[in-house]
């Protein structure tokens, strides 16, 4: 299972990468959503985590760029937010974190979206 991170803070996209690799997934990252649009072309991820507050293009600009092109509309997204969005914009993400999130919260986020994520390694 490929999931693509988003973060422009690179301590972010270290830890998730080290959380996400220690538990079986593969691993890719992006610091922009301009960078994140091109790795989704090129190699298309099971699942997205992106941060919410980004320079230039935020994660809610990336989940609507994604969900606006039919071979990504269906990518399930996790936005990690420092914002609470109460309930705004549901049909661009399937689940709102808010940072900092448990890790464990998150694993449990992901199986749920991903049901062959089940047979990866538990957290």
């Amino acid at each position: 299972m490929l999931i693509l991170c988003v973060d422009d803070e690179p301590d972010s996209l270290t830890i998730l990468r080290l959380f996400l690799s220690a538990h079986g997934f593969e691993i890719t990252v992006a610091s922009s959503a301009a960078e994140a649009l091109c790795l989704v072309e090129s190699r298309r991820p099971d699942l997205i985590i992106t941060d919410y507050a980004m320079p230039a293009m935020s994660g809610l600009d990336l989940c609507r760029a994604l969900r606006g092109q039919v071979a990504s509309r269906d990518i399930p997204i996790i936005l990690h937010s420092g914002v609470e969005l109460r309930g705004e914009h549901p049909d661009l993400f399937d689940r709102v974190l808010l940072k900092p999130a448990e890790l464990d919260l998150l694993a449990r986020e992901i199986r749920s979206l991903l049901p062959a994520a089940g047979a990866q390694k538990s957290a």
